[in-house]
């Protein structure tokens, strides 16, 4: 792997154990983050964006099962790292916002309680009370929160959505140095604290110089956010480019589908969204899973998954409608 990778995953494969069988969850995701890079992710609710993050930090339900697959962070491959390696790897450099601010704290303990015990395990020397007050403090000045002895002597219930997800990143960038993963961190907030969000995440991420996943099911949120683009589908990463490629020039039915489902200013009308659903992911078809909802499907998308080919240079697509020249067929 070069040495400009943070972080690659290769071929991952995840099922989830359930009553009656086996959800074929992830189909072999491929993707990567360099160094200093912001990434994000598209695609609908459902399509796996959340099971791959979890499965990078190790975070997955007693159900996930790793069919196959590589997960390798600088040169560690972190799915080989027996557990106490890993959360000690993980602490160092890792961390995730999650997408619920409201369930995503511990009701039963205070903002400060939470933010110093996570403060405290991160530390590579013994801190004293008053140092990891004073820390705490700082965190909670760095995503520009007023008057931290108080919000640190709250509880969340006493804070409001947008102060919780402030909240949820100072726990995250209290212990992460090497990449920032925010997983949906605008649910749920109205439209400006959301624009608030994205900004603060994303000069914390350029201040400490780390990577950054974003991860959405909004196209709007990732325009001036991110530097590249992965576009998922049920489990698989079906297009990827830079971010000014992707809106200027789509080329997967459906990400051209998700960037006319956009509502547009202008007005006019209504966008018919791309009609029908994920599949099955108990029984999923063989081919393309895309298929049943595609208007340019063939033969072969229902009988051969598409490989990756990249049509123009750093612009992937793993789709039948180009042969391996890049060319339209």
């Amino acid at each position: 792997m070069g040495d400009n990778y943070l972080l690659k995953v290769e071929d991952l494969t995840v099922d989830y154990k359930v009553y009656g069988g086996y959800l074929k969850v992830l189909d072999g995701v491929n993707f990567y983050v360099k160094h200093n890079e912001r990434v994000g992710i598209i695609g609908e609710t459902g399509c796996g964006k959340t099971t791959t993050m979890k499965s990078i930090l190790r975070l997955q339900a007693n159900n996930a099962i790793f069919r196959k697959g590589k997960i390798t962070v600088g040169d560690q491959d972190i799915l080989k790292m027996n557990d106490k390696n890993f959360h000690a790897f993980r602490k160092k450099g890792l961390a995730m916002i999650f997408q619920e601010p409201m369930i995503a704290l511990n009701p039963v303990f205070t903002i400060g309680q939470q933010i110093e015990d996570v403060i405290y395990h991160a530390s590579d020397t013994k801190l004293s009370k008053a140092e990891l007050k004073q820390k705490a403090r700082e965190v909670i000045a760095s995503v520009s929160l007023p008057d931290a002895d108080r919000i640190l002597s709250n509880y969340p219930f006493q804070l409001s959505g947008g102060m919780r997800q402030r909240i949820c990143i100072a726990l995250a960038i209290s212990m992460a140095q090497k990449l920032l993963i925010a997983d949906e961190p605008t649910t749920a907030l109205d439209v400006t604290i959301q624009a608030q969000i994205l900004e603060l995440i994303d000069q914390i991420s350029k201040q400490k110089k780390m990577s950054l996943i974003l991860i959405t099911h909004s196209l709007g949120l990732t325009r001036n956010t991110t530097d590249r683009m992965y576009v998922m589908y049920a489990g698989s990463m079906i297009e990827s480019c830079s971010t000014k490629q992707l809106y200027e020039n789509p080329l997967h039915p459906y990400t051209i589908g998700l960037l006319k489902s956009i509502p547009r200013l202008t007005g006019g009308e209504f966008s018919n969204g791309i009609p029908g659903r994920l599949p099955d992911y108990m029984n999923p078809q063989p081919g393309c899973r895309f298929q049943n909802r595609c208007t340019k499907v063939m033969d072969i998308c229902r009988r051969q998954k598409p490989s990756e080919i990249e049509v123009e240079p750093e612009h992937y697509v793993a789709c039948f409608l180009f042969d391996q020249k890049g060319d339209k067929q």
